[in-house]
């Protein structure tokens, strides 16, 4: 269904005599990969800052700025808007293909379904702690309950009335009438509760407004995400619904007691079955034989032996490196070519502003390269600790704002017998 939608949406180009169908084109988040340059030079747009249409006016194939598949420069300040020249230059053109259409919202550069409702779905704001309720060391029944939870969606009684069912609202625990903030903040049952865990782990007792509040509170008193401290705040909100449940469906009568025992219970079997690192109880690693629980300790990881390789007679061997720090954040590459023999013939180290960690590797091998074919050296091995780098060059198919780097990196290794 997608690909008959794409195919009937999406055409080889867009008709660039139709401005209704350019501009839903442009609405659409789209952008046209330059092959032979047969789309439309001011309306298609093929430059990442949108049709030069914008800027001008005129309709003429970019092709018309190009000779024998290159960027006619005279031409361009000639005719074009002198402000984008210097966009219009860094346009990757492949003269062995057709223009291509990429669809801007997806990764990969062709249009689906998915790309398209995450641009009209309304997102709604995301905390921390809906991440938090699902990490590997809380069980999934608990995140699901917890999930519920945070949203109000259980089925407590004044929920049940709004819906239009007819009954008694009464707390399973004490009486009072029954939602979701009482059940689980408010009642003097689960006060007594949280009043016992906040003691055990020393974090002072708030008036909490509501589930998400008292959440927030946990996360924040917890060092790292998946810290025993949220992992026991969502077991216990689990537990008193688990409580609650009993009371009002099997005639069991569920104390404070119950509640902490399956509390403990529920740590231990995650304690027993591994679940746990040491990590996971920093700053309260006293208080694991409360629980009763076995952790597991990892034995620590032999050395291993890094060394550089010589390359076989006759080749030199490039090593590059690329680093960001944020990802995306400040970032640089460099890189160094020796001989057969470990003497360096050259090296170089690029800043380059605010990037991501695999744009600086494939930025680092890129500007080697380049490099190198500038002096005119051939026969070399580029070699980098980039995995990644790596299958997105071997690759025939990567993101598509990454797409001109990785094709640019594979003419010049082709150039320099890399």
């Amino acid at each position: 269904m997608g690909s008959f939608y794409a195919s009937k949406v999406f055409p080889r180009y867009p008709p660039s005599t139709s401005y209704l169908y350019s501009a839903i084109f442009t609405l659409l988040e789209s952008i046209i990969e330059i092959g032979d340059g047969s789309c439309d030079f001011w309306m298609d747009p093929w430059l990442h800052s949108g049709p030069l249409l914008n800027h001008s006016a005129g309709l003429v194939p970019v092709n018309d700025f190009m000779t024998d598949g290159y960027w006619n420069l005279l031409k361009l300040h000639e005719y074009g808007p002198n402000d984008q020249v210097s966009n219009i230059l860094q346009c990757e053109v492949r003269r062995e293909r057709s223009d291509e259409v990429i669809w801007k919202a997806s990764n990969h550069g062709n249009f689906n379904f998915k790309a398209t409702w995450q641009l009209i779905r309304e997102i709604q704001p995301f905390s921390g702690v809906h991440k938090a309720i699902w990490y590997k060391s809380i069980p999934k029944k608990v995140s699901f309950t917890v999930r519920r939870i945070v949203q109000s969606w259980l089925p407590v009684d004044n929920i049940l009335q709004k819906r239009g069912i007819t009954l008694a609202s009464k707390c399973q625990f004490c009486g009072s009438g029954e939602n979701i903030d009482h059940i689980f903040i408010e009642c003097e049952m689960a006060k007594s509760v949280w009043q016992y865990l906040h003691d055990l782990f020393g974090i002072q007792y708030k008036n909490y407004s509501s589930p998400f509040h008292l959440l927030i509170n946990w996360l924040d008193k917890s060092p790292i995400v998946g810290h025993i401290r949220m992992v026991i705040a969502c077991i216990a909100l689990w537990a008193i619904w688990e409580g609650r449940h009993k009371n009002k469906n099997e005639d069991r009568v569920i104390s404070k007691a119950t509640i902490l025992s399956r509390i403990f219970q529920q740590i231990k079997l995650l304690g027993d079955g591994g679940i746990f690192k040491p990590v996971n109880w920093r700053g309260d690693l006293h208080r694991v034989t409360s629980f009763g629980c076995n952790l597991r300790v990892e034995s620590p990881s032999l050395p291993r032996v890094v060394k550089w390789t010589k390359p076989p007679d006759g080749h030199f061997k490039l090593n590059t490196d690329g680093a960001s720090k944020g990802n995306p954040g400040e970032s640089g590459c460099g890189g160094i070519l020796k001989d057969k023999e470990g003497s360096i013939i050259m090296a170089f180290g690029v800043y380059l502003g605010r990037e991501t960690s695999i744009v600086a590797e494939l930025k680092a091998i890129q500007e080697g390269l380049h490099k190198l074919c500038i002096k005119g050296i051939r026969d070399v091995m580029v070699e980098t600790d980039s995995q990644l780098s790596i299958q997105l060059i071997r690759s025939t198919c990567c993101n598509w704002k990454l797409r001109p780097m990785v094709n640019n990196i594979k003419d010049m290794a082709e150039i320099c017998n890399a």
